[in-house]
């Protein structure tokens, strides 16, 4: 493919990017992982779902207590921290009685609904978000007989902040969602 050639963007294959939270957003900015997947054919998708910040208090309150509910609706995803913060059971609730509903909505629990592959990864000293939950969750998806891809990456935190886990994400991160999404075009070789 010519460097310059100019790709319509057309039934692309789309791959969803969903920001942390539940206090978060994406913002226009530089995104490497955003232009990896650009550059190998992927559209690539950053949701506002409700609950994120920064596009008004209707946005933001529409998010309360509908985490691994109607927010599961938005993005297809949920994420349980237990932080103690007051606002953290103002939006995902926790207090005592809601355990079945947010048990009912954790992944760890839906695994049988799993239809497609799965690729995680997680820094081994992520102190933000503790590497046990996606430990737990490759096993019970190889459990339940999915198809899951676990990668843990040593002396690394909540992100990637060594390039050479970053390049190592990035590659398995792209073989994979050519392998399962399989894009039309393809970079330039440099």
């Amino acid at each position: 493919m010519d460097p310059g050639a100019r790709v319509e963007p057309k039934n692309l294959p789309v791959v969803v990017i969903v920001h942390g939270g539940p206090w978060s957003r994406d913002f226009i900015e530089w995104d490497p992982e955003v232009q990896v997947l650009a550059n190998r054919g992927f559209a690539v998708l950053q949701d506002k779902f409700r609950g994120s910040t920064g596009f008004g208090k209707e946005l933001l309150e529409a998010g309360y207590r509908e985490w691994g509910q109607k927010v599961q609706d938005d993005i297809s995803d949920d994420k349980w921290y237990d932080w103690g913060y007051e606002w953290h059971q103002t939006m995902v609730g926790g207090e005592r009685g809601d355990q079945e509903r947010l048990r009912q909505a954790s992944p760890l629990c839906n695994v049988a609904n799993v239809r497609v592959p799965v690729l995680l990864g997680h820094g081994e000293d992520d102190q933000r978000v503790h590497v046990r939950p996606s430990r737990r969750m490759a096993e019970a998806l190889r459990k339940a007989g999915k198809e899951v891809q676990y990668l843990e990456f040593p002396n690394e935190i909540h992100g990637f902040l060594l390039e050479a886990n970053r390049v190592q994400w990035y590659e398995a991160l792209v073989a994979f969602f050519e392998k399962n999404l399989a894009p039309r075009v393809r970079p330039a070789s440099p």
